[in-house]
């Protein structure tokens, strides 16, 4: 094979090397392009490839690459097919069926209710769980009882079955639409899920309301200790309907402050009624984390207060003796 100085002149031999500043030390040859092996590591081409690498690359080896590529992704699609149709057959067609299970439980729940025996049949599956060794405890729900007699022991299914037909009854389905209904729902799972959320935040809003119906009674009951009155001759404006109005239980005075006497001057008195009051309340409690409980109690420890130092009269000591001082607690008063 004829090297690449043999194949040019010597004066153009003198001249590249002069510009690559190639020494005696370097020998450019050509490659045998004929003598390259034919097998293609297709997984060089994912990462670096050096420029000797690149060199020895043809266009039949891209092409290789390619076909490599293509049918890895036509295995891949196939293997989709697969899932989906796995997914048709198992899943879609399993939730349908698994939810037309439901709906016959549903309805047989249903007449059991409608029955006039059905304390007699209660009973005898009670009686016949015992028998299987199924734990059945004595306040398990009717409903309980009848998904576990059809269900055995699985108590997470009977218990995820139970869930979803008692929403079932309190949306007054019938037994024939449940299908449907846990389908346009998303399924079991999420039924379950947006029910929990919407319970969740209903006791958290009703957590929240009594609250503020505690720091409320707290605040009233701070008006026994108060020495400081002030009589405003207006009446005051309201700023809601006149149930609203009735329910609030304070008034509030917009005052100017007189540096030259050092006092507060009355300007005028509002009403905003209980609702805007409310949201005041939660406003100025909102560092406060105490949860219902400990507010209870320090409610009643700082009324029982009051009520030990005489500060209220004796017909409100009474009315809260029969009611909010009737759970024990300590004598320790607790200033809001």
């Amino acid at each position: 094979m004829a090297t690449l100085e043999e194949n040019l002149s010597p004066e153009v031999l003198e001249k590249v090397k002069a510009s690559l500043t190639v020494t005696d030390k370097v020998k450019v040859t050509t490659v045998d392009a004929e003598a390259a092996n034919d097998e293609v590591n297709v997984d060089a081409f994912f990462g670096n490839i050096s420029k000797e690498d690149a060199s020895l690359i043809r266009p039949e080896d891209i092409e290789k690459k390619d076909q490599e590529v293509s049918l890895a992704l036509k295995e891949c699609d196939a293997l989709i097919q697969e899932a989906d149709k796995f997914h048709q057959n198992f899943v879609v067609r399993g939730n349908l069926e698994l939810y037309k299970l439901l709906s016959s439980i549903y309805a047989f729940v249903l007449k059991v209710r409608l029955s006039e025996y059905r304390h007699h049949v209660t009973v005898a599956m009670i009686s016949t769980l015992k028998d299987r060794g199924i734990k059945v405890q004595e306040n398990t729900s009717e409903l309980m009882v009848i998904i576990k007699y059809i269900l055995g022991g699985d108590r997470k299914k009977a218990a995820n079955y139970c869930r979803v037909l008692e929403i079932a009854t309190k949306e007054n389905l019938a037994a024939k639409d449940l299908p449907d209904y846990i389908t346009r729902r998303g399924g079991i799972g999420q039924i379950y899920a947006t029910e929990l959320d919407c319970l969740n935040k209903h006791q958290g809003n009703k957590a929240q309301e009594k609250r503020i119906r505690l720091f409320r009674e707290i605040l009233i009951s701070k008006e026994w200790e108060s020495t400081f009155e002030v009589a405003y001759p207006n009446d005051a404006h309201e700023h809601s309907d006149e149930i609203d109005c009735k329910r609030g239980a304070f008034v509030f005075l917009l005052t100017r402050y007189d540096k030259t006497k050092g006092v507060y001057k009355v300007i005028q008195a509002h009403k905003f009624g209980e609702k805007f009051e409310n949201q005041i309340i939660r406003f100025m409690t909102r560092g406060n984390k105490l949860d219902v409980s400990k507010l209870e109690s320090k409610l009643r420890n700082y009324c029982q207060g009051l009520v030990d130092k005489k500060i209220v009269p004796d017909v409100i000591a009474r009315i809260w003796q029969s009611g909010r001082l009737q759970v024990k607690t300590d004598k320790t008063v607790d200033a809001a």
